[in-house]
Protein backbone atom coordinates (compact mmCIF):
# COMPACT_ATOMS: atom_id res chain seq x y z
CA UNK A 1 0.00 0.00 0.00
CA UNK A 2 3.04 2.34 0.14
CA UNK A 3 2.87 3.86 -3.34
CA UNK A 4 -0.94 3.71 -3.21
CA UNK A 5 -1.09 5.74 -0.01
CA UNK A 6 1.58 8.23 -1.16
CA UNK A 7 0.04 8.86 -4.58
CA UNK A 8 -3.54 8.91 -3.30
CA UNK A 9 -2.56 11.28 -0.47
CA UNK A 10 -0.84 13.69 -2.87
CA UNK A 11 -3.74 13.46 -5.30
CA UNK A 12 -6.22 14.00 -2.47
CA UNK A 13 -4.38 17.18 -1.45
CA UNK A 14 -4.55 18.36 -5.06
CA UNK A 15 -8.22 17.36 -5.21
CA UNK A 16 -9.01 19.40 -2.12
CA UNK A 17 -7.18 22.43 -3.45
CA UNK A 18 -9.32 22.00 -6.54
CA UNK A 19 -12.39 21.39 -4.39
CA UNK A 20 -11.76 24.65 -2.53
CA UNK A 21 -11.47 26.50 -5.83
CA UNK A 22 -14.54 24.67 -7.11
CA UNK A 23 -16.40 25.44 -3.90
CA UNK A 24 -15.69 29.15 -4.25
CA UNK A 25 -16.52 28.95 -7.94
CA UNK A 26 -19.81 27.11 -7.55
CA UNK A 27 -21.03 28.52 -4.23
CA UNK A 28 -20.01 32.17 -4.58
CA UNK A 29 -19.05 32.89 -8.21
CA UNK A 30 -21.50 30.85 -10.29
CA UNK A 31 -24.43 31.55 -7.94
CA UNK A 32 -23.73 35.29 -8.05
CA UNK A 33 -22.74 35.84 -11.68
CA UNK A 34 -24.96 33.28 -13.44
CA UNK A 35 -28.72 32.91 -13.27
CA UNK A 36 -30.03 29.50 -12.14
CA UNK A 37 -31.06 28.85 -15.78
CA UNK A 38 -27.57 29.70 -17.10
CA UNK A 39 -25.98 27.58 -14.39
CA UNK A 40 -28.35 24.74 -15.21
CA UNK A 41 -27.48 25.06 -18.91
CA UNK A 42 -23.74 24.74 -18.30
CA UNK A 43 -24.17 21.77 -15.95
CA UNK A 44 -26.56 19.90 -18.24
CA UNK A 45 -24.23 20.49 -21.20
CA UNK A 46 -21.21 19.21 -19.25
CA UNK A 47 -23.14 16.19 -17.98
CA UNK A 48 -24.45 15.42 -21.50
CA UNK A 49 -20.92 15.73 -22.91
CA UNK A 50 -19.60 13.50 -20.11
CA UNK A 51 -22.06 10.77 -21.11
CA UNK A 52 -21.30 11.16 -24.83
CA UNK A 53 -17.56 11.43 -24.14
CA UNK A 54 -17.69 8.29 -22.01
CA UNK A 55 -19.31 6.44 -24.88
CA UNK A 56 -16.77 7.86 -27.35
CA UNK A 57 -13.97 6.61 -25.11
CA UNK A 58 -15.33 3.06 -25.54
CA UNK A 59 -14.75 2.18 -21.91
CA UNK A 60 -11.07 3.08 -22.02
CA UNK A 61 -10.91 3.89 -18.29
CA UNK A 62 -11.79 0.28 -17.44
CA UNK A 63 -10.26 -1.66 -20.33
CA UNK A 64 -7.07 0.43 -20.19
CA UNK A 65 -6.53 -0.65 -16.59
CA UNK A 66 -7.61 -4.23 -17.14
CA UNK A 67 -5.30 -4.94 -20.08
CA UNK A 68 -2.25 -2.83 -19.28
CA UNK A 69 -0.63 -5.76 -17.39
CA UNK A 70 -0.59 -7.64 -20.72
CA UNK A 71 1.40 -4.82 -22.36
CA UNK A 72 3.62 -3.72 -19.48
CA UNK A 73 7.32 -4.31 -20.14
CA UNK A 74 10.75 -3.05 -19.11
CA UNK A 75 12.13 -3.63 -22.62
CA UNK A 76 10.80 -0.37 -24.05
CA UNK A 77 9.39 2.91 -22.72
CA UNK A 78 6.21 2.76 -24.78
CA UNK A 79 4.97 -0.53 -23.29
CA UNK A 80 4.47 -2.30 -26.61
CA UNK A 81 2.44 0.51 -28.14
CA UNK A 82 -0.15 0.75 -25.36
CA UNK A 83 -0.73 4.51 -25.77
CA UNK A 84 -1.36 4.05 -29.50
CA UNK A 85 -4.07 1.48 -28.77
CA UNK A 86 -5.55 3.71 -26.06
CA UNK A 87 -5.92 6.60 -28.51
CA UNK A 88 -7.52 4.36 -31.11
CA UNK A 89 -10.51 3.98 -28.79
CA UNK A 90 -11.64 7.66 -28.68
CA UNK A 91 -10.83 8.10 -32.38
CA UNK A 92 -13.16 5.24 -33.29
CA UNK A 93 -15.75 6.18 -30.67
CA UNK A 94 -15.85 9.85 -31.68
CA UNK A 95 -16.86 8.93 -35.22
CA UNK A 96 -19.40 6.27 -34.23
CA UNK A 97 -21.14 8.01 -31.34
CA UNK A 98 -20.84 11.50 -32.85
CA UNK A 99 -22.91 10.30 -35.79
CA UNK A 100 -25.39 8.54 -33.47
CA UNK A 101 -25.80 11.72 -31.42
CA UNK A 102 -26.69 13.69 -34.54
CA UNK A 103 -29.02 10.87 -35.71
CA UNK A 104 -31.04 11.15 -32.48
CA UNK A 105 -31.20 14.95 -32.58
CA UNK A 106 -34.97 15.11 -33.03
CA UNK A 107 -35.72 12.94 -30.02
CA UNK A 108 -33.25 14.77 -27.78
CA UNK A 109 -34.38 18.28 -28.74
CA UNK A 110 -38.06 17.34 -28.42
CA UNK A 111 -37.44 16.18 -24.84
CA UNK A 112 -35.93 19.52 -23.83
CA UNK A 113 -38.15 21.73 -26.00
CA UNK A 114 -40.95 22.41 -23.50
CA UNK A 115 -39.09 23.21 -20.26
CA UNK A 116 -35.44 23.72 -21.35
CA UNK A 117 -35.41 25.17 -24.90
CA UNK A 118 -32.12 26.99 -24.24
CA UNK A 119 -30.29 23.66 -24.28
CA UNK A 120 -31.38 23.03 -27.87
CA UNK A 121 -29.61 26.18 -29.07
CA UNK A 122 -26.30 24.55 -28.14
CA UNK A 123 -27.06 21.02 -29.29
CA UNK A 124 -24.00 20.66 -31.54
CA UNK A 125 -21.64 22.23 -28.99
CA UNK A 126 -21.82 18.96 -27.05
CA UNK A 127 -19.81 17.08 -29.70
CA UNK A 128 -16.41 18.88 -29.40
CA UNK A 129 -16.78 18.98 -25.62
CA UNK A 130 -17.38 15.21 -25.58
CA UNK A 131 -14.34 14.61 -27.81
CA UNK A 132 -12.08 16.57 -25.44
CA UNK A 133 -13.42 14.54 -22.51
CA UNK A 134 -12.87 11.24 -24.33
CA UNK A 135 -9.23 11.94 -25.23
CA UNK A 136 -8.54 13.28 -21.74
CA UNK A 137 -9.80 9.95 -20.37
CA UNK A 138 -7.28 8.10 -22.56
CA UNK A 139 -4.35 10.22 -21.36
CA UNK A 140 -5.42 10.00 -17.71
CA UNK A 141 -5.78 6.22 -17.95
CA UNK A 142 -2.24 5.94 -19.27
CA UNK A 143 -0.93 8.11 -16.42
CA UNK A 144 -2.82 6.02 -13.85
CA UNK A 145 -1.23 2.85 -15.20
CA UNK A 146 2.17 4.50 -14.78
CA UNK A 147 1.22 5.27 -11.16
CA UNK A 148 1.30 9.01 -11.87
CA UNK A 149 -2.06 10.55 -11.02
CA UNK A 150 -1.06 13.78 -9.26
CA UNK A 151 -0.41 16.03 -12.28
CA UNK A 152 -3.49 14.83 -14.23
CA UNK A 153 -5.53 15.50 -11.09
CA UNK A 154 -3.99 18.95 -10.78
CA UNK A 155 -4.90 19.74 -14.38
CA UNK A 156 -8.48 18.53 -13.96
CA UNK A 157 -9.23 19.69 -10.43
CA UNK A 158 -7.25 22.95 -10.20
CA UNK A 159 -6.36 24.39 -13.60
CA UNK A 160 -9.68 23.52 -15.24
CA UNK A 161 -11.63 25.12 -12.41
CA UNK A 162 -9.49 28.26 -12.47
CA UNK A 163 -10.08 28.57 -16.20
CA UNK A 164 -13.82 28.10 -15.66
CA UNK A 165 -13.87 30.87 -13.05
CA UNK A 166 -12.10 33.19 -15.49
CA UNK A 167 -14.64 32.38 -18.22
CA UNK A 168 -17.58 33.05 -15.89
CA UNK A 169 -16.13 36.43 -14.89
CA UNK A 170 -15.52 37.38 -18.52
CA UNK A 171 -19.14 36.56 -19.28
CA UNK A 172 -20.49 38.48 -16.28
CA UNK A 173 -18.53 41.60 -17.18
CA UNK A 174 -19.92 41.31 -20.72
CA UNK A 175 -16.66 40.59 -22.52
CA UNK A 176 -18.41 37.50 -23.91
CA UNK A 177 -21.85 36.83 -25.31
CA UNK A 178 -23.70 33.72 -24.18
CA UNK A 179 -22.54 31.76 -27.24
CA UNK A 180 -18.94 32.93 -26.75
CA UNK A 181 -19.19 32.03 -23.08
CA UNK A 182 -20.20 28.45 -23.94
CA UNK A 183 -17.43 28.20 -26.56
CA UNK A 184 -14.86 29.49 -24.06
CA UNK A 185 -16.07 26.97 -21.48
CA UNK A 186 -15.66 24.15 -24.00
CA UNK A 187 -12.18 25.42 -24.88
CA UNK A 188 -11.03 24.95 -21.28
CA UNK A 189 -11.65 21.22 -21.69
CA UNK A 190 -9.58 21.28 -24.87
CA UNK A 191 -6.73 22.87 -22.92
CA UNK A 192 -7.07 20.15 -20.27
CA UNK A 193 -6.74 17.47 -22.96
CA UNK A 194 -3.64 19.08 -24.49
CA UNK A 195 -1.91 19.54 -21.13
CA UNK A 196 -2.42 15.88 -20.25
CA UNK A 197 -0.79 14.88 -23.52
CA UNK A 198 2.11 17.25 -22.86
CA UNK A 199 2.60 15.76 -19.38
CA UNK A 200 2.92 12.24 -20.79
CA UNK A 201 5.40 13.56 -23.36
CA UNK A 202 7.45 15.23 -20.59
CA UNK A 203 7.68 11.88 -18.81
CA UNK A 204 9.18 10.49 -22.00
CA UNK A 205 6.23 8.11 -22.37
CA UNK A 206 4.42 9.66 -25.34
CA UNK A 207 5.00 7.31 -28.25
CA UNK A 208 2.73 6.05 -31.01
CA UNK A 209 5.05 3.16 -31.83
CA UNK A 210 3.17 -0.10 -32.03
CA UNK A 211 3.24 -3.57 -33.44
CA UNK A 212 -0.10 -5.11 -34.36
CA UNK A 213 1.46 -8.57 -34.31
CA UNK A 214 2.01 -8.20 -30.55
CA UNK A 215 -1.72 -8.57 -29.94
CA UNK A 216 -2.36 -12.23 -30.55
CA UNK A 217 -5.79 -13.50 -31.53
CA UNK A 218 -6.95 -14.66 -28.05
CA UNK A 219 -6.00 -11.30 -26.50
CA UNK A 220 -7.59 -9.39 -29.38
CA UNK A 221 -10.81 -11.33 -28.90
CA UNK A 222 -10.80 -10.69 -25.15
CA UNK A 223 -10.20 -6.96 -25.65
CA UNK A 224 -13.00 -6.77 -28.22
CA UNK A 225 -15.48 -8.63 -26.04
CA UNK A 226 -14.59 -6.57 -22.99
CA UNK A 227 -14.89 -3.31 -24.95
CA UNK A 228 -18.35 -4.21 -26.26
CA UNK A 229 -19.38 -5.10 -22.73
CA UNK A 230 -17.98 -1.88 -21.25
CA UNK A 231 -19.70 0.30 -23.87
CA UNK A 232 -23.05 -1.34 -23.15
CA UNK A 233 -22.49 -1.07 -19.40
CA UNK A 234 -21.43 2.58 -19.78
CA UNK A 235 -24.79 3.44 -21.30
CA UNK A 236 -26.50 2.25 -18.15
CA UNK A 237 -24.03 3.61 -15.60
CA UNK A 238 -23.51 7.01 -17.25
CA UNK A 239 -27.20 7.71 -17.66
CA UNK A 240 -28.12 6.36 -14.22
CA UNK A 241 -25.57 8.66 -12.58
CA UNK A 242 -27.02 11.71 -14.35
CA UNK A 243 -30.65 10.74 -14.85
CA UNK A 244 -31.93 13.04 -12.12
CA UNK A 245 -30.25 16.08 -13.68
CA UNK A 246 -31.65 15.38 -17.15
CA UNK A 247 -35.10 14.40 -15.93
CA UNK A 248 -35.32 17.53 -13.79
CA UNK A 249 -34.38 19.60 -16.84
CA UNK A 250 -37.00 17.96 -19.02
CA UNK A 251 -39.77 17.84 -16.39
CA UNK A 252 -39.16 21.04 -14.40
CA UNK A 253 -36.70 23.26 -16.32
CA UNK A 254 -33.05 24.34 -16.29
CA UNK A 255 -33.53 26.47 -13.15
CA UNK A 256 -34.17 23.31 -11.12
CA UNK A 257 -31.09 21.73 -12.67
CA UNK A 258 -29.05 24.74 -11.58
CA UNK A 259 -30.21 24.41 -7.98
CA UNK A 260 -29.70 20.64 -8.05
CA UNK A 261 -26.18 21.03 -9.46
CA UNK A 262 -25.11 23.25 -6.54
CA UNK A 263 -26.39 20.73 -3.99
CA UNK A 264 -24.87 17.87 -5.98
CA UNK A 265 -21.50 19.60 -5.97
CA UNK A 266 -21.55 19.79 -2.17
CA UNK A 267 -22.37 16.08 -1.94
CA UNK A 268 -19.63 15.21 -4.44
CA UNK A 269 -17.04 16.76 -2.09
CA UNK A 270 -17.62 13.72 0.13
CA UNK A 271 -16.16 11.31 -2.42
CA UNK A 272 -13.12 13.34 -3.54
CA UNK A 273 -10.56 11.29 -1.51
CA UNK A 274 -12.21 8.09 -2.74
CA UNK A 275 -11.53 8.99 -6.37
CA UNK A 276 -7.79 9.27 -5.74
CA UNK A 277 -7.64 6.10 -3.66
CA UNK A 278 -9.60 4.09 -6.20
CA UNK A 279 -7.65 5.50 -9.15
CA UNK A 280 -4.28 4.47 -7.75
CA UNK A 281 -5.63 1.16 -6.33
CA UNK A 282 -7.24 0.02 -9.58
CA UNK A 283 -4.02 -1.05 -11.38
CA UNK A 284 -2.97 -2.99 -8.28
CA UNK A 285 -6.35 -4.74 -8.18
CA UNK A 286 -6.10 -5.55 -11.89
CA UNK A 287 -2.63 -7.06 -11.41
CA UNK A 288 -3.72 -9.08 -8.35
CA UNK A 289 -6.72 -10.55 -10.15
CA UNK A 290 -4.64 -11.31 -13.24
CA UNK A 291 -2.22 -13.26 -11.02
CA UNK A 292 -5.13 -14.89 -9.16
CA UNK A 293 -3.81 -13.52 -5.86
CA UNK A 294 -7.01 -13.75 -3.80
CA UNK A 295 -5.46 -12.62 -0.51
CA UNK A 296 -3.90 -9.52 -2.03
CA UNK A 297 -7.13 -8.55 -3.79
CA UNK A 298 -9.27 -9.04 -0.67
CA UNK A 299 -6.76 -7.20 1.51
CA UNK A 300 -6.87 -4.28 -0.91
CA UNK A 301 -10.68 -4.42 -0.93
CA UNK A 302 -10.85 -4.20 2.85
CA UNK A 303 -8.29 -1.42 3.20
CA UNK A 304 -9.73 0.73 0.43
CA UNK A 305 -13.31 0.33 1.65
CA UNK A 306 -12.37 1.03 5.28
CA UNK A 307 -10.38 4.16 4.47
CA UNK A 308 -13.06 5.38 2.07
CA UNK A 309 -15.77 4.95 4.70
CA UNK A 310 -13.71 6.71 7.37
CA UNK A 311 -12.81 9.76 5.30
CA UNK A 312 -16.14 10.16 3.52
CA UNK A 313 -18.23 9.83 6.68
CA UNK A 314 -16.12 12.43 8.50
CA UNK A 315 -16.44 14.84 5.56
CA UNK A 316 -20.20 14.28 5.55
CA UNK A 317 -20.42 15.12 9.27
CA UNK A 318 -18.62 18.43 8.83
CA UNK A 319 -20.52 19.27 5.66
CA UNK A 320 -23.90 18.71 7.26
CA UNK A 321 -23.22 20.55 10.53
CA UNK A 322 -22.15 23.56 8.46
CA UNK A 323 -24.81 23.35 5.75
CA UNK A 324 -26.93 26.24 7.05
CA UNK A 325 -23.87 28.47 7.36
CA UNK A 326 -22.88 27.69 3.77
CA UNK A 327 -26.34 28.63 2.50
CA UNK A 328 -26.41 31.70 4.76
CA UNK A 329 -23.38 33.24 3.04
CA UNK A 330 -24.15 32.00 -0.48
CA UNK A 331 -25.34 34.61 -3.00
CA UNK A 332 -29.03 34.18 -3.87
CA UNK A 333 -29.29 31.76 -0.96
CA UNK A 334 -33.10 31.97 -0.90
CA UNK A 335 -33.09 30.21 -4.29
CA UNK A 336 -30.32 27.65 -3.74
CA UNK A 337 -31.37 26.75 -0.17
CA UNK A 338 -34.14 24.67 -1.76
CA UNK A 339 -31.46 22.06 -2.44
CA UNK A 340 -30.56 21.49 1.23
CA UNK A 341 -32.09 18.03 1.47
CA UNK A 342 -30.57 17.08 -1.87
CA UNK A 343 -27.23 17.35 -0.04
CA UNK A 344 -28.54 15.17 2.80
CA UNK A 345 -29.90 12.34 0.65
CA UNK A 346 -26.99 12.26 -1.80
CA UNK A 347 -24.47 12.62 1.04
CA UNK A 348 -25.81 9.64 2.97
CA UNK A 349 -25.87 7.59 -0.22
CA UNK A 350 -22.24 8.41 -1.01
CA UNK A 351 -21.11 7.46 2.49
CA UNK A 352 -22.89 4.09 2.29
CA UNK A 353 -21.61 3.51 -1.24
CA UNK A 354 -17.99 3.69 -0.07
CA UNK A 355 -18.43 0.39 1.76
CA UNK A 356 -19.27 -1.44 -1.45
CA UNK A 357 -18.19 0.54 -4.53
CA UNK A 358 -14.72 -1.05 -4.84
CA UNK A 359 -16.55 -4.31 -5.53
CA UNK A 360 -17.43 -2.85 -8.93
CA UNK A 361 -13.71 -2.60 -9.75
CA UNK A 362 -13.03 -6.16 -8.61
CA UNK A 363 -15.85 -7.56 -10.75
CA UNK A 364 -14.74 -5.51 -13.75
CA UNK A 365 -11.25 -7.06 -13.66
CA UNK A 366 -12.45 -10.58 -12.91
CA UNK A 367 -13.77 -13.24 -15.29
CA UNK A 368 -17.29 -12.35 -14.11
CA UNK A 369 -17.16 -8.85 -15.59
CA UNK A 370 -20.10 -9.46 -17.95
CA UNK A 371 -22.48 -9.70 -14.96
CA UNK A 372 -22.05 -5.97 -14.45
CA UNK A 373 -24.11 -5.39 -17.56
CA UNK A 374 -27.19 -6.82 -15.86
CA UNK A 375 -26.59 -4.76 -12.74
CA UNK A 376 -26.10 -1.57 -14.79
CA UNK A 377 -29.37 -1.89 -16.67
CA UNK A 378 -31.11 -2.75 -13.42
CA UNK A 379 -29.66 0.47 -11.97
CA UNK A 380 -30.76 2.51 -14.99
CA UNK A 381 -34.30 1.12 -14.94
CA UNK A 382 -34.59 1.61 -11.18
CA UNK A 383 -33.26 5.18 -11.37
CA UNK A 384 -35.64 6.17 -14.15
CA UNK A 385 -38.60 4.57 -12.42
CA UNK A 386 -37.86 6.23 -9.08
CA UNK A 387 -37.33 9.62 -10.73
CA UNK A 388 -40.62 9.37 -12.62
CA UNK A 389 -42.34 8.56 -9.33
CA UNK A 390 -40.61 10.99 -6.95
CA UNK A 391 -39.89 14.12 -9.06
CA UNK A 392 -43.63 14.96 -9.42
CA UNK A 393 -44.01 14.64 -5.62
CA UNK A 394 -41.06 16.90 -4.72
CA UNK A 395 -38.89 17.96 -7.66
CA UNK A 396 -35.50 18.48 -6.00
CA UNK A 397 -35.69 16.18 -2.99
CA UNK A 398 -37.52 13.59 -5.07
CA UNK A 399 -34.75 13.50 -7.66
CA UNK A 400 -32.08 13.22 -4.96
CA UNK A 401 -33.93 10.49 -3.08
CA UNK A 402 -34.42 8.53 -6.32
CA UNK A 403 -30.69 8.66 -7.07
CA UNK A 404 -29.76 7.78 -3.49
CA UNK A 405 -32.04 4.74 -3.21
CA UNK A 406 -30.98 3.36 -6.60
CA UNK A 407 -27.27 3.90 -5.89
CA UNK A 408 -27.30 2.20 -2.48
CA UNK A 409 -29.30 -0.79 -3.73
CA UNK A 410 -26.99 -1.20 -6.72
CA UNK A 411 -23.78 -1.08 -4.68
CA UNK A 412 -24.97 -3.55 -2.09
CA UNK A 413 -26.15 -5.95 -4.77
CA UNK A 414 -22.63 -5.75 -6.17
CA UNK A 415 -21.22 -6.37 -2.71
CA UNK A 416 -23.37 -9.49 -2.33
CA UNK A 417 -22.24 -10.68 -5.77
CA UNK A 418 -18.54 -10.30 -4.87
CA UNK A 419 -19.12 -12.28 -1.69
CA UNK A 420 -20.90 -15.01 -3.68
CA UNK A 421 -18.57 -15.32 -6.68
CA UNK A 422 -15.18 -13.99 -5.54
CA UNK A 423 -15.50 -14.99 -1.87
CA UNK A 424 -14.46 -11.51 -0.70
CA UNK A 425 -16.05 -8.87 1.50
CA UNK A 426 -14.82 -5.61 3.06
CA UNK A 427 -16.76 -5.74 6.34
CA UNK A 428 -14.89 -5.52 9.63
CA UNK A 429 -15.31 -4.47 13.25
CA UNK A 430 -13.40 -1.28 12.43
CA UNK A 431 -16.25 -0.23 10.14
CA UNK A 432 -18.60 -0.58 13.09
CA UNK A 433 -16.24 1.61 15.13
CA UNK A 434 -16.45 4.28 12.43
CA UNK A 435 -20.24 4.27 12.52
CA UNK A 436 -20.16 4.59 16.33
CA UNK A 437 -17.79 7.58 16.06
CA UNK A 438 -20.02 9.26 13.45
CA UNK A 439 -23.14 8.75 15.56
CA UNK A 440 -21.32 10.18 18.58
CA UNK A 441 -20.24 13.27 16.62
CA UNK A 442 -23.82 13.96 15.52
CA UNK A 443 -25.11 13.55 19.08
CA UNK A 444 -22.42 15.89 20.40
CA UNK A 445 -23.26 18.44 17.72
CA UNK A 446 -26.87 18.54 18.93
CA UNK A 447 -25.67 18.95 22.53
CA UNK A 448 -23.40 21.92 21.81
CA UNK A 449 -24.94 25.35 22.46
CA UNK A 450 -25.73 27.52 19.45
CA UNK A 451 -23.87 30.82 19.09
CA UNK A 452 -25.42 33.89 17.50
CA UNK A 453 -22.99 34.42 14.62
CA UNK A 454 -23.29 31.61 12.03
CA UNK A 455 -19.60 31.71 11.05
CA UNK A 456 -18.35 31.68 14.66
CA UNK A 457 -20.83 28.91 15.51
CA UNK A 458 -19.59 26.76 12.62
CA UNK A 459 -15.92 27.32 13.45
CA UNK A 460 -16.21 26.39 17.12
CA UNK A 461 -18.37 23.32 16.39
CA UNK A 462 -16.03 22.15 13.66
CA UNK A 463 -12.95 22.59 15.85
CA UNK A 464 -14.39 20.67 18.81
CA UNK A 465 -15.72 17.85 16.67
CA UNK A 466 -12.49 17.64 14.63
CA UNK A 467 -10.38 17.21 17.76
CA UNK A 468 -12.71 14.53 19.12
CA UNK A 469 -12.85 12.74 15.76
CA UNK A 470 -9.06 12.64 15.36
CA UNK A 471 -8.56 11.43 18.93
CA UNK A 472 -11.21 8.74 18.50
CA UNK A 473 -9.70 7.51 15.23
CA UNK A 474 -6.17 7.52 16.67
CA UNK A 475 -6.72 5.97 20.10
CA UNK A 476 -9.30 3.44 18.88
CA UNK A 477 -6.95 2.52 16.00
CA UNK A 478 -9.79 2.49 13.48
CA UNK A 479 -7.47 2.44 10.46
CA UNK A 480 -3.81 1.40 10.42
CA UNK A 481 -3.13 3.75 7.52
CA UNK A 482 -4.79 6.72 9.24
CA UNK A 483 -3.09 5.95 12.57
CA UNK A 484 0.30 5.82 10.82
CA UNK A 485 -0.44 9.10 9.09
CA UNK A 486 -1.35 10.82 12.37
CA UNK A 487 1.76 9.38 14.05
CA UNK A 488 3.97 10.71 11.27
CA UNK A 489 2.59 14.22 11.79
CA UNK A 490 3.06 13.92 15.57
CA UNK A 491 6.68 12.79 15.15
CA UNK A 492 7.32 15.58 12.66
CA UNK A 493 5.94 18.15 15.10
CA UNK A 494 8.12 16.74 17.89
CA UNK A 495 11.24 16.94 15.70
CA UNK A 496 10.45 20.49 14.63
CA UNK A 497 10.01 21.55 18.27
CA UNK A 498 13.50 20.33 19.28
Amino acid sequence: MGIIIRQSLKATIVNYIGAFIGFISMMFVATKFLTPEELGLTRVMIEAATILGGLMALGISSSGLRFFPFFRTDKNSYHNGFLFYLLLFPVTGAVAFGLLYVFFKTGITNYFAAESPLFNQFFYYIIPLAIFIAFTAAFETYAINLMRIVIPRFIREVLLRLMNVAVILLYFFEFLTLSQFILALISTYGVMMILNGIYIAMMGKFSLKHDFSYIEKPLKKEITNFTVFIVLASIGSAFAARASMFMLSGMEGLEYSGIYSIALYMAVIIEIPNRSLQAISSPVAAQAIKENDHDKAEGLFRKVSLNQLLVSSLIFVFLWINIDTIFHYMPNSEVFRKGKYVVLFLGIARVLDTIANFSNILITYSRYYYYILFFMFFLMALTIGLNLTLIPINALSGAALATAIASVLYNFLMLAFVKWKLKMHPLSTNMLKILVIIAGLFLLNFALPTLGNPLVDSLYRSFILAVIALCSVYFWNVSDDMTSLIKSFIRRDKINSL
